[in-house]
């Protein structure tokens, strides 16, 4: 039993075959694979477009301590201190110390947006240390989507005005995305986050 880094009093599950934290030993669950290493997490992340090529985006990402994550990336490369990949954890739906738990805000109908994906997109973090409160930076080369779509993108604040929220490019995802990475997780944790979900804004 090992302390999760989401909260001091949330205890992690490993499986037997997830191995030392020091060897970022990771369970393989086809096609995801689960890492306790470290990672870059764009759940909100705000991006804008490259100037280089239209079809991707350049995002604001954050990397957390090293802590459970999933990806279809290895642990090898995630743990890599130059150029991580991006992964989905339960770091944005918990609260920790002054951290509110992020809520999942549904960007739909006319203000369906462009939208990047950036699920084990290759990242590159700021130099320096971060906390658990305050994470440092990695910038994150995303795929951009060539049509306006349906997404969900975590927040602090359901009570934005969609037009100024979805107005912006996000990393975001699908509610089946951000389910099916969370479902991937919860099992290793005694009382995980759970994932909740802004009221639908009309």
């Amino acid at each position: 039993m090992v302390k999760s880094a989401h909260h001091p009093s949330r205890i992690v599950r490993l499986l037997v075959s997830c191995v030392a934290f020091a060897t970022s030993a990771c369970v393989v669950a086809a096609p995801r694979t689960v890492c306790l290493s470290h990672y870059a997490l764009c759940s909100h992340a705000e991006c804008a477009v490259d100037p280089k090529d239209n079809g991707r985006a350049l995002c604001s990402c954050i990397q957390p301590g090293p802590n459970l994550n999933v990806g279809h990336s290895t642990c090898r490369e995630r743990d890599d201190p130059e150029q991580t990949r991006a992964a989905f954890s339960l770091y944005d739906l918990a609260r920790i110390h002054d951290k509110p738990a992020l809520r999942a805000y549904h960007c739909t109908g006319k203000y369906r947006n462009h939208y990047a994906r950036c699920l084990d997109a290759k990242c590159t973090p700021a130099a320096g240390k971060g906390t658990d409160a305050s994470p440092k930076a990695a910038q994150c080369d995303c795929q951009l989507g060539r049509k306006p779509g349906d997404f969900y993108v975590m927040t602090a604040d359901c009570g934005q005005p969609p037009e100024a929220l979805c107005s912006k490019i996000w990393a975001a995802a699908s509610r089946e995305e951000l389910e099916g990475e969370r479902n991937s997780l919860v099992k290793y944790y005694a009382f995980p986050a759970g994932l909740e979900f802004c009221p639908e804004q009309r």
